[in-house]
């Protein structure tokens, strides 16, 4: 289950996103649509908690993804819109890594184990 409520993202005076709340039911297909500058991957970020929100409360599974970063990147995947970075390249976890399943990975950058 994915719970957000009063959710508020600000660049500095920028308000990018202005108290969204929503909830998404298991097995719901879901999608957030809008216009370029809408908010929309900003409110992933937020919700994946690779970024620190302004306002607002979020559980995903059960977990704060600003207090809980490292349970909640135990529970969930993400497939990022874009690296920032094109030297990034996915590379095949050592069999046997704990916490990960066969077939799962990670990104490192190239030139470096």
């Amino acid at each position: 289950m994915v719970e957000v409520s009063d959710l508020l993202v600000r660049y500095n005076k920028f308000i990018a996103v202005d108290r969204i709340s929503f909830q998404i039911e298991p097995g719901e297909i879901f999608g957030l649509l809008g216009p370029n500058g809408a908010g929309k991957t900003s409110s992933l970020e937020y919700m994946e908690g690779i970024r620190q929100r302004s306002g607002g409360f979020i559980k995903i599974l059960g977990v704060d993804p600003r207090t809980d970063f490292v349970k909640l990147k135990n529970l969930i995947g993400v497939q990022l819109q874009s690296s920032g970075n094109e030297r990034l390249s996915f590379k095949p976890c050592p069999s046997g890594s704990r916490g990960r399943t066969k077939g799962s990975g990670y990104y490192h950058s190239a030139g470096h184990p």
